[in-house]
């Protein structure tokens, strides 16, 4: 018989070995070291158990509970009511890019961060390079800042950054680099389960490390775990979103 929590463990040890590698760059590169802390914290970041506690964060300080995420596969997204600024400057409701009827990677980031946003990023880049993935024609994908400071001038430089590694110029329209404010971050934050706190001594963000699939209809379909995303998983991930499917622990 298997155990209730054995899906959340499995995940568990999936996420550490794939994070090992950022660790041992990390104590190679000094440079790297902050961003330790950042993969420590996402450790906690796989769902939480049926008794709603996991094991990993009840030790955790108090300054820390309440970093990493909590699994709402399942959940609808305010897309109508949650409004932001793109990279133009222009307001947009969340909506706007679920109209396209396409499934949408949502990605809960801050442009200024020095390690572990990047390697988010630079891990779904190279995911959707290796399926070829067009956002745009095939999907959406929409970065949002939970740095209520930054600018939408900030979003269009990490959007021209991010298209020049992607070498596909063609995706341009699928790729939405969202900055909003405080109220509308948090929201959003709340309802997909993303847990963060802003460190004010070095004036960074402790936050776990994830993509979230959303379904054309703005359902939460999966949660991709860690900074490296296999091909085979992000296409069946999107796959399903496209069709509707909650899908399960990845």
């Amino acid at each position: 018989m298997r155990h209730k929590n054995s899906g959340a463990l499995t995940e568990k040890f999936a996420f550490i070995s794939r994070s090992l590698h950022v660790i041992l760059r990390a104590l190679r590169q000094p440079n790297l070291l902050p961003s330790l802390l950042s993969v420590v914290l996402s450790l906690s970041s796989a769902p939480t158990f049926a008794d709603g506690k996991d094991p990993s964060t009840t030790d955790l300080p108090a300054d820390l509970k309440g970093i990493g995420i909590t699994e709402k596969l399942g959940e609808s997204i305010s897309i109508q009511s949650l409004k932001f600024r793109d990279e133009k400057g222009e307001e947009v409701a969340l909506s706007r890019y679920f109209q396209a009827k396409r499934p949408v990677l949502l990605a809960l980031v801050y442009y200024a961060c020095p390690n572990l946003c990047t390697l988010v990023l630079n891990g779904l880049v190279e995911s959707a390079n290796q399926i070829h993935c067009h956002a745009g024609s095939q999907n959406e994908v929409v970065p949002v800042s939970i740095d209520h400071r930054e600018t939408p001038e900030l979003a269009a430089q990490k959007k021209v950054a991010y298209l020049k590694d992607l070498g596909q110029p063609e995706s341009a329209e699928g790729w939405h680099f969202l900055v909003g404010q405080e109220e509308q971050v948090a929201r959003l934050a709340k309802e997909v389960g993303f847990g963060f706190k802003y460190n004010p001594v070095d004036g960074q963000f402790a936050h776990g490390a994830a993509l979230f699939v959303l379904t054309p209809e703005g359902k939460l379909s999966r949660i991709l775990y860690g900074i490296q995303y296999r091909a085979q998983d992000l296409r069946l991930s999107l796959l399903e979103a496209s069709s509707g499917t909650i899908g399960t622990i990845l």
